[in-house]
Parts: structure tokens; C-alpha cells; sequence
């Protein structure tokens, strides 16, 4: 396996935690709207806060959920099995 192989998966952890943190950042601004004053409302609604969040969990989600089950299906399947392993 080349060398440069060993740093796409950091490298994709370090986006995930990025985009998560951007993700939970805009969520955060959504429940501002709430709050704040009826001025400051008609500002902020057509930044789509809620929105955006909602398309970059979707986001997230279709990055992680993927590679999470692919794994799991891998290990009930009885041909990898190794020698050592019991049934």
C-alpha cells in the first residue's frame, strides 16, 4: 500500500469532526431565531439556518452510515472467517 494511503483516513476523520462542529454551529443559530427579536428575526431567516443544518446532517450521515454497515455485513459473512476463529 503506498504511503500516501495512510492519510486519507485521518484525514477524512479530521473533515467529519469539521463538518460536525460546522453542522452543530448552524443548529446552534437556528434555535437563536427563536429568541431573538422580531428585527433581528427578519435578518437572520433568510440565512436558513435550520436548513442548511438539516442538508449537512443528511450529509454526514450519507458519509458515515455507508462504510459503518459495509463493515458490518463483512463480518457475518462466513467466508472471511480466519483459520483461527470459531463459527
Amino acid at each position: 500500500m503506498p504511503f500516501a494511503l495512510n492519510f486519507v483516513h485521518p484525514v477524512l476523520m479530521w473533515v467529519l469532526l469539521g463538518l460536525m462542529l460546522y453542522s452543530g454551529y448552524l443548529g446552534f443559530k437556528a434555535s437563536l431565531i427563536r429568541k431573538v427579536s422580531a428585527e433581528e428575526r427578519k435578518t437572520m431567516v433568510p440565512l436558513r439556518f435550520g436548513q442548511r443544518h438539516a442538508q449537512l446532517g443528511a450529509v454526514i450521515l450519507g458519509l458515515t452510515l455507508p462504510p459503518a454497515s459495509g463493515k458490518l455485513s463483512a463480518r457475518s459473512d462466513p467466508s472471511t472467517r480466519g483459520p483461527n476463529r470459531r463459527p
